[in-house]
């Protein structure tokens, strides 16, 4: 009976494991489809305004742009929760492969297709948080875009003020908000080994992520 119940969450929790591999993708995608959709309208608007010879309403092109960095700042805070999901179900996914493997060591003979000959996932030590992970590059990515939104919106609010005024607060825009974002990615997904409660995880216990 557990080794039914085993298999059939490492089952359950297997599928999870693509849903949320396949949302942080998705979240990417339909971030890059926003944003450009949104820019193109602004510039069909920007230039059809120009031909007519009228005042251009730069503060409600900065209020889109503000909405637009909100919208693009809470698909990143969904993607770095979607990562924190699919870890820990990374984990739990490995856990029972793991379990497995070592039953098979102990009960089959020496040559018993246990834990040396398996090549799938079973570290336990992989973080939340990996430098040369595809979904490090894409909440950074996204984070970058959503930074992108927010000088863009001082760009065009601040775009009849004198130069040097103008770019003091572009840049420092940008940088502050990517810097908070950054920062929430650290904190949010810490590269130490974690359990599901947030408690550290001994060695030994738990399973690595192999994105």
């Amino acid at each position: 009976m557990p080794q039914e119940f085993l298999l059939k969450e490492y089952e359950f929790c297997f599928e999870q494991l693509r849903f949320y591999d396949k949302r942080e993708e998705s979240i990417l995608k339909y971030t890059f489809s926003l944003v450009s959709a949104v820019a193109t309208a602004l510039f069909t608007v920007y230039k059809y305004f120009q031909d007519q010879h009228w005042q251009i309403p730069l503060e409600g092109f900065a209020a889109v742009l503000i909405l637009l960095f909100l919208i693009t700042l809470l698909l990143f805070f969904a993607a770095v929760s979607n990562r924190y999901y699919f870890v820990t179900t990374a984990r739990q996914v490995n856990a029972i492969r793991l379990h497995f493997l070592q039953e098979a060591d102990r009960a089959g003979p020496p040559d018993a297709f246990g834990i040396k000959k398996n090549r799938m996932w079973k570290d336990p030590d992989w973080p939340f948080l990996q430098i040369s992970s595809l979904h490090t590059y894409i909440m950074v990515g996204l984070a970058v875009i959503s930074s992108l939104m927010a000088a863009a919106s001082v760009y065009v609010y601040t775009i009849n003020s004198p130069s040097e005024c103008h770019w003091t607060a572009v840049v420092p825009t940008f940088a502050l908000a990517l810097g908070i974002e950054i920062g929430v990615l650290f904190w949010r997904l810490p590269r130490k080994k974690q359990d599901n409660d947030g408690s550290s995880v001994p060695t030994g216990a738990g399973v690595g992520s192999p994105k």
